[in-house]
């Protein structure tokens, strides 16, 4: 599972942004076209990963960002809130799979930014997090 994934099932296991996201409105990359309902939208910014003379050490910090839009500036903010209560300085399993597979070892809020699009005529709230994780890929 990607660590996008991981989060996308990390977050929609906290029953308040679940139930604020309708059950699945969290989308990679981009927002379906024509979406007005309060969503979520996450990017990989960048990453690194730690790495020895000899090897992959199986650790990597990318820089996760994750787009609360909706019609209300106050919705916006208020999921963007439930999501750094979520992983604000998280440490375990990020997914439930049996047996889980994604381990963090951090997550920590980096920045944040908000605003409105004018074309769709919705408000975002935009939170940085560096997720540190053990990646089974390595």
């Amino acid at each position: 599972m990607t660590i996008g994934a991981s989060l996308r099932s990390f977050l929609l296991d906290d029953n308040a942004i679940s139930v604020l996201v309708g059950g699945n409105r969290i989308y990679p990359v981009n927002l379906p076209q024509n979406t007005k309902a309060l969503s979520l939208r996450y990017s990989h910014i960048s990453g690194e990963r730690i790495v020895s003379s000899r090897r992959d050490l199986g650790l990597a910090s990318p820089r996760i960002q994750i787009d609360a839009w909706g019609p209300t500036y106050e919705g916006v903010a208020n999921l963007a809130d439930k999501v750094l209560a979520r992983l604000s300085a998280y440490q375990g399993y990020l997914n439930q799979d049996s047996p889980p597979s994604t381990f963090c070892q951090g997550a920590f809020f980096e920045s944040e930014r908000s605003g409105f699009e004018a074309e769709s005529k919705l408000y975002f709230f935009s939170r940085d997090y560096f997720i540190w994780f053990e990646d089974a890929l390595a």
